[in-house]
Formats: C-alpha cells, sequence, structure tokens
C-alpha cells in the first residue's frame, strides 16, 4: 500500500458556546509530493488521545465536530474541531490535558499516520527589542 507524509499540530482555542475546543491542523501529501484529497468528516480521518496529562498514553478515539470552512486551506490541508467520541464518560478533550493526538489519513487506496503536538500561540517574546536591530558585523 503506498503511504501518505502525514503531519500537523493542534491547539487549545477559546472556543464557541460549551467553552474551549482542541483544533487541529492537518497535511497530508502522496509520495510524490501532491495533496491527499481525503474527506475529514469520514473514516478517512481517525483520530485520538495520543498523550494526556490525565490518562497518559490511553487512546481514545476522537470525532471531528467542525470542519474549517470559511477560509479553506489549500488541497492536502484541514482545519478540524475535535471532540472526545465518548465526551459524555470521558468529559471534554480539553479537560483531558492533552499533549499528543495520533492521526491517520486514508486516500484513495493509500494511508499515512502521525503524531500531532500541541502548538501554543505565537505571542511577541520580552527579550524582543521594540524594532529589528543590524546583526553584529565581524
Amino acid at each position: 500500500m503506498p503511504e501518505l507524509t502525514v503531519s500537523g499540530a493542534f491547539t487549545v482555542t477559546i472556543g464557541f458556546g460549551q467553552g474551549p475546543e482542541v483544533v487541529a491542523f492537518i497535511s497530508a501529501c502522496k509520495q510524490d509530493g501532491t495533496p491527499a484529497v481525503f474527506d475529514p468528516k469520514s473514516n478517512e480521518l481517525q483520530v485520538f488521545t495520543g498523550l494526556t496529562a490525565m490518562f497518559g498514553t490511553s487512546s481514545f478515539p476522537c470525532v471531528v465536530t467542525d470542519v474549517q470552512s470559511t477560509y479553506p486551506a489549500p488541497p492536502g490541508f484541514v482545519g478540524v474541531t475535535l471532540q472526545l467520541k465518548w465526551a459524555e464518560e470521558l468529559g471534554r478533550l480539553n479537560t483531558l490535558g492533552p499533549a499528543a493526538l495520533g492521526v491517520i489519513v486514508e486516500a484513495d487506496g493509500d494511508r499515512g499516520q502521525g503524531v500531532l503536538t500541541f502548538a501554543a500561540a505565537a505571542t511577541p517574546q520580552t527579550w524582543w527589542a521594540q524594532s529589528q536591530h543590524e546583526p553584529p558585523k565581524r
């Protein structure tokens, strides 16, 4: 079976309605670099917990509750909002303290898998000067 290259990252956002949500940005491409086309709301995309503060390496399945459609990413990329499949028993995904998610993508007979790690929002650092300086010359 040909393989896909799968990568991405996730973060916790302020969310809508019920509070914080886990949002992932996933990339999948074929061996020749062409984008893998897959339906993120189908079984072609599987996401599960890989590492959480609450349950360690227990793997609980996640479901896609929303796909970014207002400003969709280019082919081969997708932004999704995730929730635990068993949220009634386990609670909301963000409350588990997710640190890594496993992801499997299947598209047109190709398969790939990867680990998505947590990405915090970028913020200016306090050690940055107010303007960029010229690099030192030797």
